[in-house]
């Protein structure tokens, strides 16, 4: 497991595949934190 956040967004970037494979591994950390966002906004 990556140490620091950007090391782990460098590896979800380092991901190989289709072209159609590499957009959704760009698009999933930013739904992730889109959704940790919004949850704590939520419970405040």
């Amino acid at each position: 497991m990556p140490e620091h956040t950007a090391d782990l967004i460098s590896c979800w970037m380092k991901r190989g595949g289709s072209k159609s494979q590499k957009k959704w591994w760009r698009i999933i950390p930013q739904c992730i934190w889109w959704t940790v966002w919004r949850e704590k906004w939520e419970v405040l």
